[in-house]
């Protein structure tokens, strides 16, 4: 891969940085803030970053006496989101709305780059066209900066709830008693046992983001104002994109060390899950009806679809066996133990 190819792939590095800064920033706040919004004791004994260094994981235990957390997310992660955003945008029809002028079509569909652990870059699905430039349309860029912004919270959030509900110690268990198979048994073990734990981080990160947004996306407004649905109701659909291309990046890549659930199963799963408070209502959405926020983060998830196929970039296509997938995830759930300094009430 030539220099010129590299600066291609990676256009907009102003752009990612501002959306690097800006995830240090939300991390930080979220974990460590000094406001009204809840956070747990525990939230004081993790440290998170978007870093190339692995070394965190082992400073937040000598930090916390040997007890803290660290959630690590490369710092590459906001550009390949970045690079498959602005290629997936290219198709016309989607997103509609967020369009101000009419798109330029490319000579043929543009190739998904995938960083890889080495700094380097793997081409999948075909050629880079010849001319591809960053996104001429600046609504479109405004809707990118929100869908890669939310897209990276998820991330974040998905990494927290982890380590909320017991996930990190569940999988070292997993991952030692693995070591007492086979090489040809080992896989399929922890497949079985490692895939359902990000379902239930999925699940665990989307009400966390829908409880931010819900003050977040309000801002100093308050109920009835009705200004604030419409507002909410986007930012779900730009959520729902975003999910979409993460989950299909996660799929498609092989450089992540470890195996991803198919981006049509951690849909249906995410479709398939509500929380409910102790009268029965459904958690999640404070200024929109449950039924109408998860409705539209199902229409960015399904316009993120649309997109990848559109540009021929393939993807898993095998049917999802939900009853199946469902008794797997809930088996799995009932074996991991929450420490108990997760169960402290917010403070």
């Amino acid at each position: 891969m030539d220099s010129h190819t590299l600066d291609r792939l990676s256009a907009g590095g102003d752009f990612n940085a501002r959306t690097w800064r800006s995830m240090k920033q939300f991390m930080e706040w979220f974990l460590h803030g000094v406001d009204s919004f809840p956070r747990r004791p525990i939230f004081g004994c993790i440290i998170a970053g978007l870093t190339m260094d692995l070394r965190l994981s082992a400073s937040a235990c000598i930090a916390k006496g040997g007890k803290g957390f660290a959630i690590a997310i490369s710092a590459g992660s906001p550009l390949q989101v970045y690079n498959a955003l602005i290629r997936l945008l290219t198709v016309p029809h989607v997103l509609t709305r967020y369009r101000s002028v009419p798109p330029v079509p490319l000579d043929r569909p543009p190739a998904l780059p995938l960083l890889t652990g080495d700094g380097g870059v793997k081409v999948l699905f075909g050629n880079e066209p010849s001319g591809f430039a960053v996104l001429p349309d600046p609504t479109l860029q405004t809707a990118l900066g929100k869908i890669l912004t939310l897209t990276m919270q998820f991330l974040f959030l998905h990494e927290l709830s982890h380590v909320l509900v017991g996930h990190v110690h569940a999988s070292a268990e997993i991952r030692r008693d693995s070591h007492r198979l086979s090489a040809e048994e080992r896989q399929a073990f922890l497949d079985k046992r490692l895939l359902p734990l990000e379902f239930l981080a999925d699940n665990r990160a989307r009400l966390l983001l829908s409880a931010f947004l819900n003050s977040g996306v309000a801002g100093a407004r308050r109920y009835p104002d009705t200004s604030i649905a419409p507002d909410v109701l986007e930012h779900l659909h730009l959520l729902g994109f975003g999910l979409g291309v993460l989950f299909l990046l996660l799929e498609v890549s092989p450089f992540s060390g470890m195996t991803h659930p198919s981006a049509i199963e951690r849909a249906y799963c995410l479709r398939a899950y509500t929380a409910s408070d102790p009268h029965g209502q459904q958690i999640g959405f404070e200024h929109v009806a449950p039924e109408e926020g998860y409705c539209e983060i199902d229409r960015g998830f399904d316009a993120a679809i649309e997109a990848w196929d559109a540009l021929g970039w393939g993807r898993s296509s095998l049917p999802v066996d939900g009853c199946t997938l469902i008794d797997r995830i809930n088996s799995v759930e009932q074996t991991v133990q929450v420490p108990p300094c997760m169960n402290t009430s917010a403070g």
